[in-house]
């Protein structure tokens, strides 16, 4: 059928557009210049990509499922601007990124809507027993990865914040989002 090789060339073409991309990252892009472009444009490229897809998967029928994708959407959307300031700093203005700024304002808000989408999607228990049981898997699970992480990597962050003298903002950001990874995990 005509859509079935449209959809299958649009998915080739995906895969040699991800292979490209991944090679290039692996190889460096051939200069250090490409390579900061490519890793700020390039995934903000990938994410709008995404969002678009998302979106149009919504439209077209999603039916109880069009509210996940349609979060999932937004949710991409904020991955590509987060990207897209990140690198109108890094590379087109040619300053740091200063923290916090409107970067991460995008990235906080990337999480979100894709914890939201990934609940819509879920299975719903249909018994009050399930109910519980959801509830205690989950707080097991957030839990130990909540442990975990705090053990690895979280204290020493909040010990750093607590030392370098930073403002609220830089050490809630710091924080903010390997605990907005754990949630979305």
């Amino acid at each position: 059928s005509e859509s079935g090789s449209t959809g299958m060339r649009s998915r080739i073409l995906l895969g040699v557009v991800c292979g490209g991309y991944s090679v290039g990252a692996a190889f460096g892009w051939g200069s250090p210049q490409v390579a900061v472009f490519m890793g700020d444009f390039g995934l903000a490229a990938a994410a709008l990509v995404a969002a678009v897809s998302c979106f149009l998967y919504a439209r077209t029928g999603a039916g109880r499922l069009r509210p996940a994708w349609l979060l999932f959407s937004l949710s991409s959307a904020m991955a590509a601007c987060g990207n897209a300031v990140w690198g109108w700093y890094e590379v087109i203005l040619g300053v740091p990124v200063p923290t916090p700024s409107l970067a991460d304002v995008f990235f906080l808000c990337f999480a979100p809507p894709a914890i939201v989408g990934l609940l819509v999607l879920a299975k719903r228990p249909v018994t009050r027993a399930g109910w519980v049981c959801l509830a205690l898997d989950a707080w097991l699970i957030g839990g130990s990865l909540l442990t975990l992480a705090w053990s690895l990597a979280l204290a020493h962050t909040a010990h750093l914040a607590g030392v370098q003298d930073t403002s609220v903002a830089p050490a809630a950001l710091s924080l903010a989002y390997p605990l907005l990874d754990i949630v979305l995990v």
